[in-house]
């Protein structure tokens, strides 16, 4: 005489190549990638014995980090969790080299002249906020609204702030409400100056 519940898994669809759920979360497309791109590492470890610096900075940049960036300016990751995971698959392919083993993860990147996969997601979300406000894009909607020319001072490329009302509007990519809204503002005004 109890109650019946008809419990149904979450709906993910594949898009594009971009894994999306109901609750618009790209958890599930972060872990296909990063298990892609482990799979690849994995495959690179074994079928190379000599392991020089060059041919795996060339091996990582052409066959595992288009699996981690793929249409990264959709799937942004805004968990911590994610960034990590992201990260940890730069990370196991920099130790693929012994003579860097034993550094820290900031020395390897700096040794190899890589920049880190954050570094990169943020400087791609910069030249779309530039196509977007030098009209590159034709939009019929205005998504980063320029501020007000009485509020301007220094350039005049600086972003209306918005206020957020909802937890998703808050987590778009420009919002000042979340952690990288904040960084994204402030790296966005020093670029122009």
């Amino acid at each position: 005489m109890g109650v019946k519940c008809h419990w149904s898994p979450p709906l993910r669809r594949k898009t594009w190549g971009v894994w999306i759920d109901d609750k618009l979360k790209f958890t599930s497309h972060i872990g296909h990638a990063v298990a892609k791109s482990n799979q690849i590492l994995e495959l690179i470890k074994r079928s190379f014995v000599y392991r020089y610096t060059e041919i795996i900075k060339r091996l990582f940049t052409a066959l595992v980090r288009p699996h981690v960036e793929y249409a990264n300016s959709v799937w942004h990751p805004r968990f911590k969790k994610d960034v990590e995971q992201l990260e940890k698959v730069q990370r196991r392919a920099t130790k693929l080299l012994t003579s860097l083993r034993d550094m820290s993860y900031q020395k390897r990147l700096q040794a190899l002249d890589v920049p880190s996969l954050v570094y990169r997601r943020h400087g791609g979300d910069m030249i779309e906020v530039y196509k977007f406000i030098h009209v590159i894009y034709k939009s019929d909607h205005n998504l980063l609204p320029l501020a007000p020319s009485s509020a301007l001072r220094g350039h005049i490329y600086k972003l209306k702030k918005r206020h957020c009302y909802t937890q998703l509007r808050s987590n778009f990519f420009r919002s000042e409400s979340s952690i990288f809204g904040t960084i994204f503002q402030v790296m966005w005004y020093q670029l122009r100056r």
